[in-house]
């Protein structure tokens, strides 16, 4: 599903779109939203979600936000695990040894997570990326030269960003739902 629609492009356009537009509009939302959902690691919808985690000093640290509420933990045989949610992202793990197997390492947690709908930012995120991807020619290579007095330069899709690519001010949008990579604890 797209994070944003027709609608939302032509509210930020201030016009409604074109027959060729609009014949591209579907497709180029898909595109943009995956690509979007691929950066952030979030899928932003809300839904039930498995994960499978391996335990790190007795957490797990759960991938979609915001996290509604955990429904299981098992161990990779299915056993459950005894846990605590921590109300955010964390889930607490009882790794202690059961008789006869290895401490739990590897947990199957299932839970109920994301927005109700897209955030707005990200909507509008999705909606500028898609509003260049439809004004630019597809066929075109994206490529911007300009020459003054024997000074010339060119531009490429690559160096531009291209019309699937982030702005700065986008990307920084977007880096407040990626999922960090891991914490760092100091002593105090």
């Amino acid at each position: 599903m797209a994070l944003a629609t027709t609608d939302d492009l032509e509210a930020r356009l201030g016009r409604p779109l074109t027959a060729d537009e609009f014949a591209r509009a579907a497709a180029v939302l898909a595109d943009v939203s995956a690509a979007i959902r691929a950066r952030t690691g979030q899928t932003f919808e809300r839904g039930t979600h498995e994960l499978r985690a391996r335990v790190k000093r007795g957490m797990v640290r759960l991938s979609q936000r915001p996290v509604h509420d955990v429904t299981t933990v098992t161990d990779r045989h299915g056993t459950a695990v005894a846990h605590e949610w921590d109300g955010l992202d964390l889930v607490y793990v009882d790794t202690l040894c059961l008789p006869g197997r290895a401490p739990v390492q590897v947990v199957d947690v299932t839970y109920d997570a994301g927005p109700d709908e897209a955030p707005a930012d990200v909507v509008g995120v999705a909606c500028s990326v898609a509003l260049r991807t439809i004004g630019a020619d597809p066929l075109e290579g994206g490529v911007v030269s300009e020459s003054i007095d024997g000074y010339s330069y060119r531009l490429g899709s690559a160096s531009g960003a291209g019309s699937y690519g982030l702005l700065p001010a986008e990307a920084d949008i977007l880096a407040r739902y990626t999922r960090p990579y891991g914490n760092i604890r100091v002593a105090t």
